[in-house]
């Protein structure tokens, strides 16, 4: 059977999508749940469908490498591979959390990458692909390209203007609208919710999965969970989180006297960001 998430079935079964038998099937003892999720059996179970899921997309890969180095151009191939976002669950997927947007991005180049190296200085972007794939490809950039090449970083040297990135999330599949934008540096996360007015409720497919369900029949006796479920659905207008030591952004410290300068000083770094890139929506983020 096909181990993938219950969303992931539902939508290959939808599609008509055939899969051969997982070769790697996880049981719920066998994972971890991440911090930003209640370690409750559904949740878990819902882990370990994701588990299997990523090795199914490690074999592929697999054999897409294999492809490479039986056709002779594994030496004279960039591959680059890159998660889209993070885990469709609460929290994660289509939002501007650090579970959100915190995605592998591994490189091969024989020959031009240093195999085993990994970078933990610079901050890359998914938007930063187009610019790198094609100065790694000696192909000129065309004017007004979003994005700039890490091409640097990826030969060892060091890059100026990568201490932070700017995440955006917008609108969902089913065409709902939650603007949301996050600067993130090596330390803080800012987030600004210009959606929330403690009435519009919050919907996305992690929604439709095992574990939100999970965590609304688990909060009838469970205020913290109650209150994590609140958080998700209505949100408050700025979140402030240290993502050094509060990775799974458990605690909002946007409203802490003691982080004052830090909230005013990052507010206004994302919206002068949002101005110089011509952000649509930035007059919602000014306010």
């Amino acid at each position: 059977p096909f181990a993938g998430s219950q969303q992931e079935q539902r939508i290959a079964k939808r599609r008509k999508i055939e899969f051969p038998p997982a070769s790697r099937v996880y049981k719920p003892a066998e994972v971890k749940v991440p911090g930003f999720l209640p370690d409750i059996p559904q949740v878990k179970k819902e882990i370990a469908q994701y588990f299997a899921s990523v090795h199914r997309c490690d074999e592929t890969v697999g054999q897409i490498v294999r492809a490479l180095r039986e056709s002779g151009l594994e030496q004279n191939t960039l591959v680059l591979f890159i998660s889209d976002n993070g885990m469709a669950l609460p929290f994660a997927k289509t939002n501007v959390y650090l579970a959100s947007t915190k995605v592998p991005w591994i490189v091969r180049w024989p020959g031009r990458v240093e195999a085993g190296s990994v970078d933990k200085r610079h901050f890359v972007s998914g938007i930063d692909f187009m610019a790198t794939a094609l100065e790694a490809a000696s192909v000129p950039l065309p004017a007004g390209l979003d994005g700039h090449s890490f091409l640097p970083v990826l030969q060892g040297k060091k890059q100026d203007d990568r201490d932070h990135v700017l995440t955006v999330f917008h609108q969902t599949s089913a065409r709902r609208n939650y603007p949301m934008r996050c600067l993130q540096n090596r330390r803080f996360g800012y987030i600004r919710n210009a959606w929330s007015d403690g009435r519009t409720v919050f919907k996305n497919e992690s929604q439709n999965g095992l574990s939100f369900r999970a965590m609304r029949r688990a909060a009838a006796d469970n205020p913290a969970i109650a209150a994590r479920i609140k958080l998700f659905q209505l949100r408050v207008v700025e979140e402030l989180y240290d993502f050094a030591q509060d990775p799974d952004a458990r605690r909002n410290l946007a409203g802490d006297p003691a982080y004052k300068d830090v909230v005013q000083k990052m507010r206004k770094q994302l919206q002068d960001l949002l101005k110089q890139n011509g952000d649509p929506d930035r007059e919602l983020f000014a306010q």
